[in-house]
């Protein structure tokens, strides 16, 4: 219960913290084994699609869009963030991050 207190605190937070928040709804991801991701996609008009990301331990990374052959991939080149159906995984290089990251239900 208190991890979905937190979660929805988070999308509170996101919402007044970012103005692109208005139009694009936080997606929260569950990663094993007890870690919350949170995903803003924006599509701000006249720019690439990018990916705004609340990590666990609070860090945030903005990634761009970039081609995927399936699903969805963002990434600066350090970062790399894969999101297809309701799962997602976070690399850093070559090292994985966060995997078997899964959606919350809709409520």
């Amino acid at each position: 219960m208190g991890l979905l207190v937190w979660g929805a605190g988070m999308i509170m937070s996101l919402a007044a913290g970012t103005a692109l928040a208005d139009t694009a709804r936080p997606v929260i991801y569950q990663c094993p084994p007890n870690q919350v991701l949170t995903a803003v996609f924006q599509s701000p008009p006249g720019e690439p699609t990018k990916v705004q990301l609340t990590l666990p331990d609070q860090r945030t990374l903005t990634l761009p869009q970039t081609p995927s052959g399936s699903g969805a991939k963002y990434s600066d080149g350090t970062f790399t963030f894969w999101s297809k159906g309701n799962t997602a995984l976070l690399e850093q290089g070559d090292r994985v991050l966060y995997q078997d990251c899964v959606t919350f239900p809709e409520r």
